[in-house]
């Protein structure tokens, strides 16, 4: 990332039917020396203060942050090449109330009576996923610029707690973990041409999908004990999201000697599909047009 704006009022014609902020990120490119970096974040439990929420059996971190960046010319002068992976590595026991602890035998019996399998409390919560990027930039002439970059992110959340995920019913006991596994990708290439020595334009598109799986890690049923534990699968929230998004974006800013004024066309084709262990497939398409 090279910079970042954050604008929460006044938007322009650019950002078209926004609502709320908007953050706007400037990824970084090559220059005319080969640059590079490389880097690693490391924290577990020997080198952090423990939570006062945390019980002292249940105090499992390790985190391994990491990654590299490389830029640098291709033919200097006109085309530059960036490229930058980060990876993590995260493994943390779950936090548990004391009602869970105190009680598990008796919540065990319960449900080996029922047929189920009592609840393991060592498992651990993972938190890893790949993140790669990469971009070229090509001076095509003095008036014009062509960009084409490629996102990359797999991540990979497992044994997902209530109270992580949002679901509601209590705290989640281990039976009612999710695992979200999340794959997004995006193509976006743009082409900046100064058309006046006034007038400049912006013609983009951008082809991206999503996968995103939140599926139960136990398939037990869903049984509750109202506001205070959840067990088992709550069928209430979506197992799959996908999504595929087409967009073409062409804001154009006219700088006057002492006003500017911004005009955009952003025309949208948007589809999603989402499934629930309660619902057939749902699927939905949008398509906008501001100006």
């Amino acid at each position: 990332m090279s910079e970042f704006r954050v604008v929460n009022n006044s938007f322009t014609a650019e950002y078209g039917r926004a609502l709320g902020g908007i953050v706007n990120i400037l990824t970084k490119s090559g220059t005319n020396a080969w640059h590079g970096s490389l880097y690693e974040f490391f924290r577990s439990q020997a080198t952090d203060e423990r939570s006062i929420l945390t019980l002292p059996q249940f105090d499992r971190l390790r985190q391994n942050q990491f990654g590299l960046t490389l830029g640098g010319p291709i033919r200097k002068d006109r085309t530059f090449v960036f490229v930058n992976y980060e990876g993590q590595r995260r493994e943390q026991s779950p936090t548990y109330p004391a009602v869970l602890v105190q009680n598990l035998d008796a919540i065990n019996k319960a449900k080996v009576s029922l047929g189920l399998k009592p609840e393991n409390l060592d498992v651990l919560k993972t938190n890893d996923s790949d993140n790669a990027f990469a971009r070229i930039d090509h001076q095509l002439g003095k008036n014009h610029q062509l960009s084409v970059r490629y996102l990359f992110v797999d991540s990979r959340n497992l044994n997902l707690l209530v109270g992580d995920t949002l679901d509601g019913g209590g705290v989640g006991a281990p039976s009612s973990g999710r695992n979200g596994l999340l794959r997004d990708q995006s193509a976006v290439a743009s082409l900046t041409s100064q058309i006046t020595p006034t007038l400049v334009n912006t013609a983009m598109v951008q082809l991206a999908k999503r996968r995103y799986d939140f599926r139960g890690a136990t398939g037990e049923p869903n049984l509750d004990i109202p506001n205070l534990l959840l067990f088992g699968h709550n069928f209430g929230s979506f197992d799959r999201v996908d999504e595929s998004r087409l967009q073409f974006r062409t804001p154009c800013p006219w700088f006057g000697a002492r006003t500017t004024r911004r005009s955009a066309s952003i025309p949208t084709s948007c589809a999603t599909t989402s499934s629930g262990p309660a619902s057939r497939p749902r699927a939905s398409s949008s398509r906008a047009s501001t100006a």
